[in-house]
This record gives structure tokens, C-alpha cells and sequence, in this order.
């Protein structure tokens, strides 16, 4: 008996302090809807409700979001009253609340939202309306809304509707399974490599060749040395003849000397030059015969000739290509 008193006190307390405090919103509410202040309004009001819900505190609410343009929840909120406390209006009341309803349902839009899959969440413009089958016409805001919904297993669909006042329309939706993940990319074998092939046995090089380009190599170089040479001793041919022409007796002026001293280094360079060229020269030749027997192709007979006089030496190589 103790316990029962204990809990009932502890109950009519809660209940006079909840009343206290949904009166003290209430109050705050009537004062910011004087001032048009309607959000803040707005907010006072439901705190009101949310400690003791009233008549007054619905009806005032519900005007409070009508003038706000939220037509579909001042609806809702009428039809709270309409519902919970219809058959205590007075008759003013009575009246005001019948006027309202038609009014906000001119107002607001109605939509049927009718989904394939039951049991799938229904969000309208991010707020969870009920899940399908969703039996209760909604009454919405003229204007875009957006519709969403879920079910486990299926893909989300999202509709985007535009409502007009005083219409009613309805949306359709089926949701889709997901479709299977696409196959892992197919691994292709590595190709298969092939052994390379045995290598052809080789027969060894035929060296001769290489002993007949140096040949001719050693032939040129001993043709140049020659014309060098030749070069130098016409020189030296010609600049002998004008000392003769200057000398009598063997006396040579003395602004001549220089041309002696020339005239010596002219006759060693040339015999210097065609010396080596000789050498060089014979030494391409015998390659070149050296290497007969072994090529492919006879070799063309070289001749060399030299000529050497008083006016004019000189060396000639003839070879027929």
C-alpha cells in the first residue's frame, strides 16, 4: 500500500509539473505569434504539446505553420485535433477547425505513393512517411518533392514529383534487384616461348679477302708517297734551273742562299718520298699477288712505271678497274 501511494504521488507530481511547463510554452507562444515571430512560435508551441498537449496549443500551432506556408503539416496537425479532441469543441471551436480543413485541403496537394515490395521505407524530402503498402493519402506542399525508397536486396529509387493544389496524384515505384557484380577480368596464360633454334654450324671465313684490301690500301698509300714525291722533285727540278741560270762558275749571288738551302731540303723530301713510295707501293703489289690463288676473281694486273730527267720526275700507276 505504501508502494501504490508512493507511485501515484510520484505520477500526479510528474503530471502538475508537466502541465506547469507546457503552460509556460504556451504562454511564450501566444506572445511570439502576436509579434508574427512564427518560427519561434512555432517551436513553442510543440514544446507545449510535448509536456501536455492541448486544444489551444494544436489549433494555435496549426495557424502558426499556415502562415508559414507549411499547408500539409498545419493539415496534419488539425486533423490531430479534428481526431483527439473532436467531440469536446466547443462551437466556435467547432467551426474554425471545419473551415481550416477545407481550406489547407484546397491548399495542399495530395499524393498516393504505391511501391511493388512491401515493407520498404518510404522518405519523402528526407523524412520517413510509413512503409509500403502505404494506405493513407498524403497531403503535401504544392511544389517539388522528392521521393525515396529503401528495401534490403534492392537498389534505392529516387523520384523526383512536382505537385499542384487541389490535385491528387499518385507514384508508382518498383525497385530493381542489383545487378551481379561483373566476372573477375579473365586471366590470359603467359604465352609459350618458343627454344630458340639450334644455330647453323658456320664454315670459317675466308681471310684472303682482308689480305687483298690491305693490298690495296698499302698500294694507295704508296701512290700518294710517289705523287709527293714527284710534286717535290719537279720543284726542286725547277728551282735547280734557276740557280744555274744565276750561278757562273759555281759563284751564286748572295741573296741566293736561301735557295740553295731550299733547293737541298726539296731533293731529300723527294728522295725521301719516292723511296718510301717505292717501298710502300711494292709491298701493296705483292699482297695483291700474294692473294691471287685464293680469290674468287683474278686481280687486275697493276703496272707502276717511274721516269726521272733533267726537267721533270715523275711515277705513273696504271690499273684497269
Amino acid at each position: 500500500m505504501a508502494l501504490f501511494l508512493f507511485v501515484c504521488f510520484t505520477a500526479v507530481t510528474a503530471y502538475a509539473g508537466g502541465k506547469e511547463e507546457a503552460e509556460k510554452h504556451f504562454r511564450a507562444g501566444v506572445s511570439l505569434q502576436k509579434v508574427e515571430d512564427f518560427e519561434a512560435a512555432i517551436a513553442a508551441f510543440e514544446s507545449s504539446i510535448r509536456f501536455y498537449p492541448t486544444q489551444s496549443a494544436l489549433f494555435n500551432l496549426a495557424n502558426c505553420l499556415r502562415a508559414t506556408h507549411r499547408y500539409d503539416e498545419a493539415l496534419k496537425t488539425l486533423e490531430q485535433l479534428d481526431r483527439d479532441y473532436g467531440d469536446e469543441l466547443d462551437v466556435a471551436m467547432r467551426s474554425a477547425v471545419d473551415r481550416q480543413l477545407e481550406e489547407l485541403r484546397n491548399l495542399s496537394a495530395s499524393l498516393v505513393v504505391q511501391v511493388e515490395q512491401s515493407g520498404a521505407e518510404i522518405w519523402i524530402d528526407g523524412n520517413l512517411v510509413g512503409r509500403s503498402p502505404l494506405a493513407d493519402v498524403l497531403h503535401m506542399s504544392p511544389g517539388g518533392h522528392d521521393i525515396e525508397v529503401r528495401l534490403d536486396g534492392f537498389e534505392p529509387a529516387k523520384v523526383r514529383v512536382e505537385l499542384v493544389s487541389r490535385e491528387k496524384a499518385t507514384e508508382q515505384i518498383s525497385l530493381k534487384v542489383p545487378a551481379p557484380p561483373p566476372p573477375p577480368p579473365k586471366v590470359e596464360p603467359p604465352p609459350k616461348v618458343e627454344p630458340p633454334p639450334e644455330p647453323m654450324p658456320t664454315t670459317p671465313k675466308d681471310e684472303t679477302g682482308s689480305l687483298t684490301t690491305a693490298g690495296w690500301i698499302t698500294t694507295g698509300a704508296g701512290a700518294v708517297l710517289l705523287a709527293g714525291g714527284a710534286v717535290t722533285g719537279i720543284w726542286a727540278l725547277s728551282l735547280d734551273s734557276n740557280l744555274k741560270n744565276d750561278c757562273v762558275d759555281g759563284h751564286c749571288p748572295a741573296d741566293r742562299s736561301s735557295d740553295i738551302d731550299r733547293l737541298g731540303t726539296l731533293t731529300t723530301t723527294t728522295n725521301v718520298l719516292l723511296g718510301v713510295g717505292v717501298t710502300v707501293t711494292t709491298a701493296g703489289i705483292v699482297m695483291l699477288l700474294v692473294d691471287k690463288p685464293h680469290s674468287q676473281e683474278s686481280p687486275v694486273p697493276m703496272a707502276v712505271g717511274f721516269s726521272l730527267g733533267p726537267e721533270l720526275v715523275g711515277a705513273t700507276v696504271r690499273q684497269r678497274f
